[in-house]
């Protein structure tokens, strides 16, 4: 279904569908995640990160990808990996998205996510689920 509607939908699109969402898990156990049960989006600059234990990114499931679907937004769930990481005490983690142009034959609008802890190291993840990891000073 999704992969007829993103083949359909690609070159119409303003944006690239992402194949990953975020989620911050505590170490109570509690979970928030970039959508909701409803699937109303929660913006990570608005999440604690006081007392994070675990963030990453996850792979939408079709589940989530149709209530998203209803309102609107079209994202690609995939069978990729998860990528997470477990922080520290005082350990600040780095998480977001950047767009970019991929050049050549197979180029076009692509997105890197991007995961890691300020001083330490980024992992750099495509679309497929890759993952090139990047060292800080």
């Amino acid at each position: 279904m999704f992969d007829e509607l993103f083949k359909t939908y690609e070159k119409l699109l303003l944006y690239r569908p992402w194949v990953y969402y975020w989620k911050v898990t505590y170490t109570n156990g509690k979970s928030i995640a970039q959508f909701d049960e409803n699937g109303n989006e929660i913006l990570y600059g608005n999440v604690s990160k006081k007392d994070a234990l675990i963030i990453g990114w996850y792979p939408f499931d079709v589940k989530l990808a149709k209530k998203l679907l209803d309102k609107g937004l079209l994202v690609l769930p995939k069978q990729i990996p998860s990528h997470e990481i477990i922080l520290e005490k005082g350990e600040e983690p780095i998480i977001f998205r950047r767009n970019y142009i991929a050049l050549g034959p197979n180029g076009g609008r692509r997105i890197k996510y991007i995961l890691g802890k300020k001083h330490k190291f980024l992992w750099i993840i495509d679309e497929n689920g890759n993952k090139e990891i990047k060292k800080l000073d």
